[in-house]
């Protein structure tokens, strides 16, 4: 487990009695979430975002499978998680 405090130290917008530390300290452990200098706790998250959210808390390894989204541009650098996402749950799009 890691330090009490990790996110508080990392994240300059993250309080050490913040309701998502404990949470946050959890996805900063598992490479989760990356250690940036902001958090940005109330700005919003794509679908592409919380996919990839989703594919690491899992531990799914993102692949480079068939596109299945037109909107999913193949240089966009969630394509992979998106596309393996869509194959693991058995999305179509």
């Amino acid at each position: 487990m890691p330090d009490a405090s990790v996110s508080a130290k990392i994240f300059k917008d993250i309080k050490s009695d913040d309701i998502v530390k404990p949470y946050l300290d959890y996805a900063l452990d598992r490479g989760i979430v990356s250690p940036n200098k902001y958090y940005r706790p109330d700005d919003t998250v794509s679908r592409a975002e919380l996919v990839k959210l989703l594919i690491q808390t899992a531990e799914v390894k993102p692949e480079e499978v068939d596109q299945r989204f037109d909107d999913v541009d193949t240089n966009n650098k969630l394509y992979s998680y998106v596309n393996t996402f869509a194959q693991v749950m058995g999305v179509k799009g």
